[in-house]
């Protein structure tokens, strides 16, 4: 992908990459089940990106080889969803994590 075609890409979705960097830095029970319930479908996953060739931006790696956002961000960010519809478990485990709370 061309460097101007990543810098779009990021651009279109800051907010919702904020959203996972912020989640990283303030950390959350919540969001940190949620992250490790993603992690597990992620690392299952064909399309992970352990090297970090398709990460949009270098040094983020792991990465999902579709979108190329990096894991550790992506699985934090609860606006965010798989684009192979694997990790889309966030409206369901809430429910299910205020049952168990």
């Amino acid at each position: 992908m061309k460097e101007e075609n990543k810098v779009k890409k990021i651009w279109k979705n800051r907010k919702l990459i904020m959203e996972g960097i912020t989640n990283t830095i303030l950390r959350d029970k919540f969001v940190e089940k949620v992250a490790e319930e993603r992690s597990k479908i992620c690392n299952a996953c064909p399309r992970k990106d352990i090297e970090g060739d398709s990460c949009l931006v270098k040094g983020t790696a792991p990465c999902c080889n579709l979108c190329g956002c990096s894991l550790k961000f992506k699985l934090r960010s609860l606006s965010s969803e798989c684009p192979d519809l694997r990790n889309n478990v966030v409206r369901h485990f809430r429910f299910r994590y205020r049952i168990i709370r």
